[in-house]
C-alpha cells in the first residue's frame, strides 16, 4: 500500500498446459493420379499411409501489478512462456508400391529440441475523467508471442508424410499395377530409378531406411510477434446509454520463411527461378524452378548459406514482411431499462500485407508477388464444401434492439451489413518443378492488388415477435415468431473466378439463404 504514491494490487501465477493430437491420412490403393489431358500424360503419386501422434507442453509464469492513483489506474504485466512439442509412438507402414523406398518406419519418442521462449509485456492505463465511471479513457499496449502448438513436432517429424511421383501408362483397365509404372525421363525407364521420378518428398532416396526429417530449423529461429495498441473513450450520454469510440493498431511481424532445401543440399536462392512467360490474359509473369525441393529450412532470414551443422552463415537480411491492421469503431449500448435496449456498432478497418523486402532480396518465387504485396489480408474459408470465400471487410455495421410491450409481448430486430468479401480472379498456369498455380489479376490485363475486386455489399434484417405466458411462479411458456432475411435479399456470396471460363466468368455460385419464417414454443420450469 502507498508505494510510489499509489495503492497496489499484485497478481502472479504459473500455468501448465499438456495436450495431444492423433490423426491419419490414407489414400485408397496407396496413391492418387494426376492427369494432363493436353499431353495424354498421367502420373501416379505413390503415398505412404501417414499417421501422427504429437504431444504439446507449455510452461508459463506471469506477474501483474495494478497501481491506483485516484482516478488513474496503471497496470503493468509480464508473461513468459516456454513451448515444446514431440512426436510419440508412431509407425508408418510400407507403401503399396516402391516399398524399397517408402519403407516401414517407426519412432518411439522424438524431441526436435526446439523451444519457443517468449516474453509478453503489457501496459494499460485507465483514467476516469469525472470520477463517476461515466467518462473513461483507456490505453493499452501489449506484445504477444505466436503460439507454436504442434509446429516443431510436425515440421521435424522424422517419419513424415512421404510420396513419389512416377509416370503411369494404363493398360486400359483403370487400375494401377506395378508393371504400368515408369520413370519420366525416357520411354520404358524403370520407376526404381530416382532420377526418373517427377518429384518426391519426405525421405532420402539414398537412405530410405533412416527415420529422419528432410526439414531443418535455423538454430536462431524465432516465432512471429504481434504488437497491439488500442485507445478508447466511453461516455454515458444518458442513464443506461453509453457511447464508446475505439482505435486499434496491430502489427504481426518477425515472419518466418520456409526456404527450400534443394537436391544438392543447398538452400534455394532466386537464381533457382526463371521466367517462364507472361500469361496473356492477366498480363502477369510466372516462374519455374530449375531444381526441386527435397525439404524446407525454416528461418527468419532471406539470405545466407546452409552450413554443415545446420546453421546459416552470411545471413544479414531478415524477412521484413508484416501484416498491419488499423481500425476505428463506434459502439452504442443501451442497457435494458424503461422496457427497451439497443446494441450497435460501426467499424472501419484496413488490414494489409506488406512483403517488406525488395524483390531482388526475395529468395523465392516471384509469381503473384506484386498482386499480394500491399494487398489485403483475407483468410480463405474452408469446410462444408465452401472454400472460394476470402474473409475481409473494410467496413461493418450491426444494430440490434428489443422493446417490451405490455402483456408479456416483446419485439426485437437484428440488422447487419458489411463490405463484400474479396474475390481474386485467376488463370491456372503450370510452374516447372512446382505444379499448377492460380495466377491472379483483378481483370484481364489489370493485375491490381488482392482485395481490389469484391462481392456486392451484404445486408440482412431479421425480426422477432414473442409472447410470454406465466402459468405459475415456476412454469411459463413463450410463443415466438421469427423472420430471417426480411427483404429476401439474394446477395451473391460466391462467384466463379476463373478468367478462362468465358461467359461463365463472374457467375454467381452461391447466394444468401432466402427469407425464412419460423414459429416456436419454449417452456421454462
Amino acid at each position: 500500500e502507498n508505494v510510489l504514491g499509489a495503492d497496489h494490487e499484485f497478481k502472479f501465477g504459473v500455468d501448465y498446459v499438456h495436450s495431444g493430437v492423433s490423426s491419419y491420412s490414407i489414400y485408397e490403393g496407396g496413391l492418387y493420379i494426376d492427369r494432363w489431358a493436353d499431353d495424354d500424360w498421367a502420373e501416379a503419386v505413390i503415398v505412404r499411409d501417414y499417421y501422427n501422434n504429437y504431444v504439446f507442453d507449455r510452461y508459463s509464469a506471469f506477474a501483474q501489478d495494478t497501481l491506483s492513483f485516484g482516478r488513474l489506474a496503471v497496470t503493468l504485466g509480464l508473461r513468459y512462456d516456454i513451448e515444446k512439442s514431440v512426436v510419440s509412438n508412431v509407425t508408418q507402414p510400407e507403401a503399396a508400391f516402391l516399398g524399397q523406398y517408402l519403407q516401414e518406419l517407426s519412432i518411439d519418442t522424438f524431441d526436435p529440441g526446439m523451444r519457443s521462449k517468449i516474453f509478453s509485456p503489457r501496459l494499460s492505463l485507465v483514467y476516469d475523467l469525472t470520477g463517476d465511471g461515466k467518462n473513461v479513457f483507456k490505453l493499452n499496449a501489449a506484445r504477444y508471442g505466436t503460439q507454436t502448438g504442434y509446429e516443431f513436432a510436425g515440421f521435424l517429424n522424422p517419419v513424415p508424410w512421404a510420396a513419389i511421383a512416377v509416370r503411369w501408362i494404363d493398360d486400359g483397365d483403370g487400375t494401377v499395377e506395378a508393371n504400368e509404372l515408369f520413370g519420366t525421363d525416357f520411354e520404358g525407364q524403370s520407376p526404381n530409378d530416382p532420377d526418373g521420378w517427377s518429384w518426391f518428398w519426405g525421405f532420402d532416396p539414398e537412405n530410405p531406411e533412416v527415420a529422419a526429417s528432410t526439414n531443418k530449423y535455423d538454430p536462431a529461429y524465432k516465432t512471429p510477434l504481434l504488437d497491439e495498441l488500442s485507445f478508447s473513450y466511453e461516455r454515458e450520454v444518458v442513464s443506461d446509454f453509453a457511447v464508446r469510440f475505439e482505435l486499434f493498431y496491430k502489427k504481426l511481424h518477425r515472419f518466418s520463411l520456409d526456404r527450400a532445401i534443394l537436391s544438392d543440399g543447398t538452400l534455394e536462392t532466386q537464381d533457382n527461378y526463371y521466367l517462364i512467360d507472361t500469361e496473356p490474359i492477366t498480363g502477369s509473369d510466372y516462374y519455374g524452378r530449375d531444381d526441386y525441393a527435397i525439404g524446407s529450412y525454416r528461418t527468419n532470414y532471406v539470405d545466407g548459406t546452409l552450413a554443415s551443422d545446420g546453421s546459416l552463415t552470411g545471413a544479414t537480411t531478415l524477412r521484413k514482411s508484416y501484416n498491419r491492421y488499423i481500425a476505428g469503431e463506434i459502439v452504442l449500448k443501451k442497457r435494458l431499462s424503461h422496457n427497451w435496449m439497443l446494441d450497435g456498432s460501426f467499424t472501419l478497418s484496413n488490414w494489409k500485407y506488406f512483403a517488406g523486402n525488395d524483390p531482388s532480396d526475395w529468395p523465392y518465387d516471384l509469381t503473384n508477388y506484386d498482386f499480394y504485396n500491399g494487398g489485403v489480408v483475407a483468410p480463405q474459408s474452408g469446410g462444408s464444401g465452401i472454400s472460394a470465400v476470402w474473409v475481409n471487410a473494410r467496413w461493418m455495421a450491426r444494430l440490434a434492439g428489443l422493446y417490451q410491450f405490455p402483456y408479456g409481448i416483446s419485439a426485437s430486430f437484428a440488422f447487419q451489413a458489411r463490405d463484400g468479401y474479396v474475390t481474386p480472379p485467376f488463370v491456372e498456369v503450370y510452374q516447372d518443378e512446382i505444379g499448377w498455380t492460380n495466377l491472379n489479376a483483378n481483370e484481364p490485363g489489370n493485375i491490381g492488388k488482392f482485395g481490389d475486386r469484391r462481392l456486392p455489399n451484404f445486408y440482412e434484417l431479421s425480426l422477432r415477435l414473442e409472447k410470454t405466458f406465466n402459468v405459475s411462479d415456476k412454469l411459463r411458456f413463450s410463443v415466438a415468431g421469427d423472420c430471417f432475411n426480411v427483404f429476401n435479399s439474394n446477395t451473391a456470396l460466391e462467384q466463379l473466378l476463373n478468367l478462362e471460363a468465358g461467359s461463365l466468368y463472374g457467375q454467381t455460385r452461391r447466394i444468401l439463404n432466402p427469407r425464412v419464417f419460423r414459429a416456436g414454443v419454449r417452456v421454462e420450469f
